[in-house]
């Protein structure tokens, strides 16, 4: 039976997304569930099997995915963010 890792970091802190990201680096896990929008799903999904960040932010940008400022939003999930990029690839 596989083990279930589940983390409580406080929203809106980089320090907190910094450390959720080496956590999710060095992790084994086969599934990472993040609190995010559902309508990020398919962009998430994207991301982890390697597109590139950019993308990412340029399809929240053109579409309004984010009620909140980008840039504030952006500061704080990028490197988890950038953690989860291409992670499907890696776990195989």
């Amino acid at each position: 039976m596989g083990s279930i890792e589940i983390f409580a970091v406080p929203a809106h802190l980089r320090v907190a997304s910094n450390r959720m990201a080496r956590i999710i680096k060095s992790s084994e896990s086969d599934a990472l569930f993040i609190y995010l929008p559902q309508h990020l799903n398919d962009l998430i999904k994207s991301l982890a099997e390697g597109c590139p960040y950019e993308y990412l932010l340029d399809q929240v940008r053109e579409s309004s995915l984010v009620p909140e400022p980008l840039g504030r939003w952006e500061y704080e999930m990028e490197p988890i963010f950038l953690a989860i990029r291409g992670i499907s690839n890696r776990k195989t």
